[in-house]
């Protein structure tokens, strides 16, 4: 029995968060374009981004604000309460709900792909797993109609190798094999 063509028949898996933004270097540059204090809403889509339209885009409510940027030990702590951005302050200490708000914006591009020998692979003796890609996301808060407050968070370069070794299926044998590449 020949595994010339093996390679090829290897499992390959994407996962992408679609969006406005091809690649890294896009959305680092529009990130690039986020002046806190000074960006509108109205610059955003001018530079390409609509908060209501965009794909994978979270509205963060005034509760999950106060969840991101005060975890509970930062709230009871005068101490905890000086690192908190200025701009987060402020619209937290808003009055009037719904006059600040934020924006969670996920994008990743990640190819998984299975590498080594085809029938430990299969047979779930030898899984080698490959992952290549990037995966980037930033929020910013808004109170009225202006950006206050902006972070990113990016892996620009993934490059990952997995190996599982699942030893039960060795007490099995090549019968159990065999079967598993015929009918499953």
């Amino acid at each position: 029995m020949s595994f010339g063509c093996a390679g090829r028949m290897m499992p390959v898996k994407q996962e992408i968060e679609d969006g406005n933004w091809e690649s890294h270097n896009q959305i680092k540059e529009f990130y690039g374009t986020i002046h806190n204090g000074v960006t509108t809403i109205d610059d955003l889509r001018k530079n390409g981004f609509d908060p209501d339209t965009a794909q994978n885009c979270t509205k963060l409510s005034h509760v999950d604000i106060q969840n991101i940027f005060l975890p509970a030990n930062v709230f009871s702590s005068e101490q905890g309460l000086k690192y908190v951005p200025n701009g987060i302050l402020e619209c937290l200490d808003e009055t009037i709900p719904g006059k600040c708000y934020g924006y969670e914006i996920r994008r990743k591009d990640i190819t998984l792909r299975g590498k080594g020998n085809f029938i430990l692979h299969y047979s779930r003796l030898k899984v080698i797993t490959e992952t290549e890609g990037w995966d980037a996301s930033f929020t910013f808060v808004v109170k009225g109609d202006r950006v206050v407050h902006s972070i990113w968070k990016s892996t620009p370069h993934i490059k990952k190798l997995t190996i599982e070794r699942d030893p039960k299926y060795a007490t099995f044998g090549a019968g159990f094999i065999l079967m598993k590449l015929l009918f499953f």
